[in-house]
């Protein structure tokens, strides 16, 4: 009895110990299945911010073994509201090697992780991603996830008012 309640206080302050509390966001948004198109905008935004500073972020992409080509490129785009403050990253992803050998591996998908800015947010704005592919093909098949993830990067600072 007392093992068992020895393995259960281990297993909650693991589970304790993983939690990530600097993620003040986190989303994946699904593709169409018949093909992201050239007009389809994934868009995700944060809820408000609960604390003025800095904050990182992060863009996950999975890809299946469907999608056709080396690399892949998309634009982001930031806005934090409502100061409406507007940032647009181009995003290249590397996808194969030009002898055709994936990158990453993965049974289903591979996962493209990508840092993309450190945006400086005040307390009670929000961010906004719009986010869209600039490659020549219609529909992209094989690109199923975009996710976004923000994190608070450090503590407050003097920066902005």
């Amino acid at each position: 009895m007392r093992v068992l309640f020895l393995h259960i206080i281990l297993a909650l302050t693991l589970l304790t110990a993983c939690t990530d509390s600097d993620v003040v966001y986190h989303n994946f948004e699904t593709t169409p299945k018949e093909g992201w198109g050239k007009t389809d905008t994934l868009m995700m935004q944060t809820g408000e911010i609960q604390e003025t500073g800095m904050y990182s972020v992060e863009m996950c992409v999975r890809i299946t073994e469907a999608y056709p080509y080396q690399a892949l490129t998309l634009m982001v785009e930031e806005v934090i509201l409502p100061r409406n403050t507007r940032t647009v990253y181009p995003v290249t992803l590397q996808i194969a090697t030009q002898e055709g050998k994936r990158n990453k591996e993965g049974l289903t998908y591979s996962e493209f992780i990508n840092r993309l800015n450190t945006p400086y947010v005040r307390k009670g704005e929000s961010i906004r991603f719009n986010i869209y592919h600039k490659m020549r093909r219609t529909a992209l098949p094989g690109v199923t996830d975009v996710g976004m993830k923000v994190v608070k990067s450090y503590g407050k600072t003097t920066l902005g008012r």
